[in-house]
């Protein structure tokens, strides 16, 4: 048997480009994933919209959750992925105040949450029945779960966080657990006292015997070396890096996976009514589909919205326990006094639809994750009014980037109607609204995900769960050549044309292009000493043995995907440089009538003799594993 710790690194990176390559062509049987997302619509409508992604890559899912979630989840998955995207019913222990509508936070009695919560965690026989039904090679869990982690981990499989939070406030909470004694190291994400009272409380609320907050830190440290947020760098960068830091694991932010906006019947009379007002000219009032307004909180809407003098769509939801008409939630004679200046809508509206539409020129939102990104997408700027978790750190985000203005309110946090007509009069009648439209679509330029990197990602655990398995049963040298015969036939660029790429070690970089800390193909961060190979053309570099072997079974960058192949000749002014990769396709005379080759031809060489670049390999790349000990070979 051959321990972990000595497989070398470049043998698990190039079997993982076969496996990866194998997968997207169709040569190899398709990978089923589980996804097991929190009961709320903002929580499984992204691992739909990830799921239909992965299915165009050769992936077969199977989405878990409650049946009444099921139900509406079904009408949301076109014909053409029904054979892909299985949908599998995880059954929850009966309680007598949660029937099986209740299975789902959609229109849940806030008080009956935490007795939700404690019912999900108890389906685990359920779904460890599922898990061995499935028999998935990877699951992608939410944030809450980490026994979802553990039931797959008994069982050999790869267990992954797909967070659909912002990466704000999971490194904040980290952070002020690790080290409450210090200060968050962004003062732009700064908490009022009555925000910092309602997260406290929160945080210490119990499901079980274990605090919310730990549940949460489990969760996130029991994910396979890799984190999937649904964020982007655009918009979160710098936390994105510092989350990463402070957890240990790469952090890949997998864009904002929205659903194409649906037109529908029972749409109609709200897409009319927008087609007759002037653009930018209406605000968009929603609070979730989770957030239940107060009486109180009605009331202070309703007056803003009469006093801002500006159009306006305002979807109003209610508790289903609650069964109360529009007219009675509403100011007096409030309906007749705006008249055709205002449509209040309940229950449920087409948010992406109106977003979309011309006419709507700023979001009254409770800065939901999803609501914050969806607004950010089509350019609309946000009034934020945060009301309870992530919302605060959103509406800080919306501020600090620029794409919004928030409502204030008075010092024990009550809503102020004054304060929220006049953040709409700003949005909608000032010039600072058309400045935070452009600020917003140039932000959302930077959207766009590579599925073939999330691809990447769960191929790569999936080859280390496979080749440690194969290291089981077989030596190092018998994987190398089980090895050179999947990598037969494959199309590549000729390794000695490579070998002639110009390579850099990373300390002698510019700083510019150290804004670039880990290596794409391996997915592990840069050190001084590493030697990185600059491909031609677009200028994106890699480890040096990672890119060889990339090459080897592809002709494009991974990155940008620019063709290799089409690069014009050219006399390349440094010696050639052989890694590991390309040293193991040719014996070292080919190699040394190349270099002799080189240096006929009147190159410029590095100070490196042709004798040392034969006998000593480019460098290999280091992966680091989950202790933050550095090894030669441990798998992502």
């Amino acid at each position: 048997m051959v321990p972990l710790s000595v497989i070398n690194t470049a043998v698990l990176t190039r079997i993982h480009l076969v496996l990866l390559r194998e997968i997207m062509e169709g040569r190899r049987n398709t990978i089923h994933v589980l996804m097991l997302p929190w009961l709320a619509h903002g929580h499984i409508s992204p691992y739909l919209e990830l799921a239909k992604r992965l299915v165009y890559r050769n992936f077969h899912i199977h989405l878990c959750s409650t049946a009444v979630n099921l139900t509406s989840v079904k009408k949301k998955i076109p014909e053409k992925f029904t054979d892909s995207i299985q949908l599998v019913e995880l059954t929850l222990p009966s309680y007598p105040e949660l029937p099986p509508p209740y299975h789902t936070t959609n229109g849940l009695p806030p008080h009956l949450m935490t007795t939700l919560k404690k019912a999900f965690e108890e389906s685990s026989p359920n779904l460890s029945n599922i898990l061995d039904t499935v028999k998935p090679q990877i699951v992608i869990y939410d944030y809450n779960q980490p026994w979802v982690a553990e039931l797959a981990s008994c069982r050999g499989i790869p267990a992954v966080q797909f967070l659909t939070v912002s990466a704000t406030i999971t490194c904040f909470n980290l952070f002020v657990n690790q080290k409450p004694d210090e200060a968050f190291p962004f003062p732009e994400i700064n908490l009022r006292q009555f925000e910092r009272n309602k997260i406290q409380d929160l945080g210490e609320s119990q499901v079980g015997n274990v605090k919310e907050s730990v549940r949460a830190f489990a969760a996130l440290a029991k994910s396979k070396n890799i984190v999937l947020i649904k964020t982007s760098r655009e918009i979160e960068g710098k936390y994105i890096d510092f989350l990463s830091n402070i957890c240990n694991k790469k952090i890949v932010p997998v864009g904002t996976l929205f659903q194409d906006p649906v037109i529908e019947d029972e749409n109609k009379e709200i897409m009319e009514w927008l087609d007759k007002k002037e653009k930018n000219s209406v605000v968009f009032v929603s609070f979730g589909s989770e957030y239940f307004l107060s009486k109180e909180e009605r009331l202070e809407v309703a007056k803003a919205l009469e006093l801002s003098q500006v159009n306006f769509v305002w979807v109003i939801r209610f508790p289903s326990t609650e069964k109360i008409k529009i007219e009675e939630a509403l100011p007096q004679e409030f309906l007749e006094r705006v008249g055709d200046r205002g449509l209040v809508v309940e229950g449920w509206a087409p948010q992406a639809k109106i977003l979309g539409h011309p006419s709507i020129g700023g979001f009254v939102s409770h800065c939901g994750w999803s609501s914050t990104l969806e607004s950010i997408k089509f350019g609309v700027p946000i009034i934020a009014m945060p009301m309870q978790i992530d919302q605060p750190f959103n509406a800080r985000i919306v501020d600090a980037i620029g794409v919004g203005v928030e409502a204030l309110r008075d010092e024990n946090g009550k809503l102020q109607d004054e304060e929220i007509a006049k953040a709409i009069r700003k949005i909608i009648l000032d010039k600072i609204g058309e400045e935070i439209r452009k600020e917003s679509k140039r932000v959302m330029i930077g959207f766009a995900v590579s599925t073939m990197f999330i691809v990447f990602v769960c191929t790569r655990l999936i080859c280390a769960r496979i080749h440690l398995n194969s290291s089981r049963r077989s030596s190092a040298m018998a994987s190398r050549s089980n090895l050179s015969i999947l990598e037969r036939g494959l199309h590549c660029i000729e390794p000695l044309v490579v070998a002639n790429f110009p390579t850099k070690n990373y300390r002698d970089l510019c700083l510019s292009s150290k804004e670039n800390t880990q290596c794409t193909v391996c997915l592990a961060d840069y050190r001084d000493e590493d030697t990185l190979r600059i491909l031609p053309v677009c200028g994106h570099s890699f480890h040096a043995t990672c890119i060889d072997i990339w090459l080897q079974q592809n002709s494009t960058c991974p990155v940008c995907r620019i063709s290799l192949r089409e690069i014009p000749e050219r006399k390349w002014y440094m010696q050639p440089m052989f890694s590991s990769a390309i040293r193991s396709q040719y014996n070292a005379q080919s190699i040394n009538r190349h270099c002799c080759h080189c240096l006929s031809t009147g190159h410029t060489h590095s100070s490196r003799s042709r004798d040392d670049l034969i006998t000593n390999p480019v460098q290999e790349a280091h992966l680091q594993p989950e202790d933050g000990k550095e090894t030669s070979g441990e798998p992502v």
